[in-house]
This record gives C-alpha cells, structure tokens and sequence, in this order.
C-alpha cells in the first residue's frame, strides 16, 4: 500500500505532468431573431439567423446580425478552446422603436450567444476562472456556470435585468469527473414603444497541475481512504 502512495505521489508531483483536459461536447453559437406586426397582428417583417463553428473545438469568430424596418439584434462571439485553457468574449444588442417612436404596433428582438463545452479530467487540477460582465438590459441576463457529473456546481453566476458591470473570479482544485462549462449572454425585447439592450462580457479559464502544497489535502484523502481499506481487509 504504501509503494502505491508513493507512486500517485510521485505522479501528482512530477513537473513533466501536464493539465489537460479530454474534450467531450461542444454547443456554441450565435444566434438572433425578430418581427413587427401591424395594429391587426399581422406579421409584416422578420428575421432569424443561426451560426455554428465551422468544426467541434475549432475557433470560432462570429456575427449574427438582422433587422425589420421596427428594430434589429447583433449577438458576436469570439471563443477558443485547447487542451489547458477555454477563452470568450461576446457582445449582444436589440433594439425596437414601434408607433410614435417607430414603424408597426408591436416588435420583437432577441439575441443570443451560448458557449457551452463538456469535458473530462483524469487527475486533480487546478483552476482559475476570471470574468468581466457589462450589461444594460431590462430583459435578458449574462450566466456563468461550471458543473460536473458527480461533484456538483463548481460556481454559478447571473446577472439579470440589470445596469451595471462587475468582475468575477474564482479558482480551486477539481477532481477527476466530468464538466460543463456554459456561458450564456441572452436580450430580448418586446415592444410597444421605444428600447434598446446590450450587454457584452469576456472570460477565461485556465487549468494547470496543482503546486504540492494545494495537492495536499486530496493525498490526505486517499491515504486516509487507503488506510481504512487495508483494516477493513484485516478483520475480514
């Protein structure tokens, strides 16, 4: 027992280790939608537009954008993802202006960037999430979220109809499991009068192998784990 402790030890603490993660699943895009009606409830104008990245993992840089004669959306998103680290930056804005302010009775529009990827550890890391976040919207939110399969929420974040801005940081140790990291900037607008939403944010998450002294406490753990089998195993 004790020469297996030494191994994971010795494993744990090499400095020839290196953090990566196994990517598993990959949903991001960027995505907009609207119409305008008339006094009747007749749709007179619409849009929608989809876009993916062009491959799973790849880089992805993208724009959609569209517009009725009573408003318009823009949602952006410019995302990377490696073996050690996961980036974003996005921007999203709606706007309508109906009757006096405008054309048509009522209006809709909506914009929406998701970056959501799953992945996989198969030794304890560390990690370090940072974020800024900037909105001015009365529908929508901004959502940070970390979750794993059998460890539960690493962090969660909102930020709903509201003015402002705000830094986010946060960092510790994750064990072997499997993640999601999702990240969602979501306006929308329905409107008889005149309004505009926008908000925009960046992020990143760093992974690295933890230093001795962070590692500490999940060797504690499996020592103690490993002790308690080997007496189990003894009175058997």
């Amino acid at each position: 027992m004790r020469s297996i402790f030494i191994i994971l030890l010795g494993l744990l603490m090499a400095g020839t280790v290196q953090a990566q993660l196994n990517l598993l699943s990959d949903n991001r895009s960027v995505s907009v939608s609207g119409w305008v009606e008339d006094s009747g409830g007749n749709i007179t104008g619409s849009y929608a537009q989809t876009n993916l990245p062009s491959a799973p993992f790849a880089g992805f840089n993208s724009q959609a954008g569209g517009s009725t004669d009573a408003g318009y959306s823009q949602a952006t998103q410019n995302s990377a993802i490696t073996p050690y680290s996961i980036s974003s930056a996005s921007f999203a804005a709606v706007s309508v202006a109906t009757g006096l302010y405008g054309s048509g009775f009522a209006a809709n529009a909506e914009a929406n960037s998701i970056f959501e990827v799953g992945f996989n550890i198969q030794q304890p890391l560390d990690y370090h999430f940072s974020a800024f976040q900037d909105i001015e919207a009365v529908g929508g939110f901004i959502s940070f979220e970390m979750s794993s399969a059998n460890h539960g929420d690493i962090f969660n974040s909102s930020t709903e109809s509201t003015f402002g801005n705000n830094n986010l940081d946060y960092s510790g140790i994750l064990p072997p499991d499997d993640y999601t990291f999702r990240v969602q900037e979501y306006l929308s607008y329905n409107s008889f009068g005149s309004s505009y939403a926008g908000g925009n944010m960046n992020c990143n998450l760093v992974l690295s192998v933890p230093e001795p002294a962070t590692i500490g406490p999940f060797l504690a753990l499996i020592w103690l784990g490993m002790v308690a089998l080997k007496r189990k195993l003894a009175k058997a």
